[in-house]
């Protein structure tokens, strides 16, 4: 998982100074970082609480963390809305921290817990 997360780290910061090319290099690393962690990575700690490790490949678990940070981010801040708080750049911060720290809580439940396995009959 380290492995995993110092590649993704280090494609994000090349990836971002790429683009620093064309605008400052702290909007640059903002937007690549800001877009990753509102777009990418709620859904892919999602994917790791949902699946296994040999159910889906790595590279299938990124279509999937796009789409479950799609649908739950934008779920999750329109029903802050609708509960009446002010939405801005923190508590949407704070939304999808939120939603990482309880798909994390998910994903250790899983691992210290171990379920029953299904006897085919």
């Amino acid at each position: 998982m380290a492995k995993i997360i110092g590649r993704i780290l280090v494609s994000l910061i090349i990836f971002s100074l790429s683009i620093s090319v064309w605008v400052p290099i702290q909007e640059a690393f903002r937007v690549v970082f800001g877009g990753f962690y509102v777009l990418i990575a709620p859904g892919l700690v999602m994917t790791y609480a949902f699946f296994k490790n040999e159910e889906i490949h790595f590279f299938e678990r990124f279509p999937f963390a796009f789409a479950f940070s799609l649908t739950t981010v934008p779920l999750t801040v329109f029903s802050l809305f609708r509960l009446g708080m002010t939405i801005n750049a923190w508590t949407i911060l704070a939304s999808i921290t939120g939603l990482i720290i309880l798909a994390l809580m998910i994903v250790t439940l899983n691992r210290t817990q171990k379920l029953p396995e299904s006897s085919d009959q």
